[in-house]
C-alpha cells in the first residue's frame, strides 16, 4: 500500500467530542483504579484490613488478565482513534473491532465481579473487602454501557 491509497494520519481534533471517546477514558481511569484497588485491598482470610500482597489466583487473574488487559487494548483503541487509525486505515474496519472488544471487556468485567463477590463471600467480612467489589462494578458498568451505546446505533461516528 502506497500513501496515496489511504488518506493522511491526522489528529482527530474531535475526539472529546464523542461519548465513546469520553467514555474510553472513563473506562481507561475506572481500570487502572480497579486494578490498584484489586491489588491493594483483596479479600482475604488472614487480614482483616488491605495488605499489599497476593493472596488468590482470582486476584492475580482479576489484575492481570482482566484489569491489565482491558485496560491496555482500550487504550489502544482511543489511541487509534485519536490518531486518525480509524480513517486512514478503514479497510480493517475499526469499528466493528471496537464493538466486539467493548463487548468481550463488559463480559470479562461482569465474570470479575461474581469471582470478587464469590471470594468476599468465602472470608470473614470487613467493610474494606467491599472497595474491589464496588470499583469493579461500576467498570463493568461503564464497559456495558459503552458496549450498549456501540451496538444500539448504525451510525459509528454519531455525536451527542
Amino acid at each position: 500500500m502506497t500513501s496515496l491509497e489511504r488518506p493522511p494520519l491526522i489528529v482527530n481534533k474531535g475526539f472529546l467530542d464523542s461519548r465513546q471517546n469520553l467514555l474510553k477514558i472513563v473506562e481507561v481511569i475506572l481500570g487502572v483504579t480497579t486494578a490498584c484497588v484489586n491489588n491493594y485491598c483483596y479479600p482475604n482470610p488472614f487480614h482483616s484490613y488491605c495488605t499489599e500482597r497476593i493472596f488468590y489466583a482470582t486476584q492475580l487473574f482479576s489484575i492481570l488478565v482482566i484489569n491489565i488487559f482491558c485496560i491496555a487494548l482500550t487504550a489502544l483503541l482511543a489511541m487509534a482513534n485519536l490518531l486518525g487509525f480509524y480513517d486512514a486505515f478503514y479497510k480493517f474496519n475499526f469499528p466493528v473491532l471496537e464493538r466486539f472488544l467493548t463487548t468481550l471487556f463488559a463480559v470479562l468485567y461482569l465474570t470479575d465481579v461474581v469471582i470478587i463477590f464469590s471470594d468476599v463471600m468465602s472470608v470473614p467480612f470487613s467493610p474494606a473487602w467491599m472497595l474491589p467489589l464496588i470499583f469493579t462494578l461500576w467498570t463493568a458498568v461503564v464497559y456495558s454501557a459503552d458496549a450498549y451505546f456501540l451496538w444500539s446505533k448504525r451510525n459509528y461516528r454519531e455525536q451527542w
